[in-house]
């Protein structure tokens, strides 16, 4: 994850909105083919609880 916060240079992953998670979803989708949910990707960096 913390390559995925350098490479995007979006600043610190604490800070970002849906939004951000948004737009890291169709990032991920357009350079790999696999679609993330926000939810799960918010899952992913603590931002909700399981």
């Amino acid at each position: 994850m913390s390559l995925i916060e350098t490479r995007l240079n979006w600043g610190k992953s604490s800070e970002w909105t849906n939004y951000d998670f948004e737009k890291l979803s169709v990032a991920i989708q357009d350079k790999t083919g696999v679609t993330l949910s926000v939810t799960t990707l918010k899952r992913l960096w603590g931002k909700l609880k399981y």
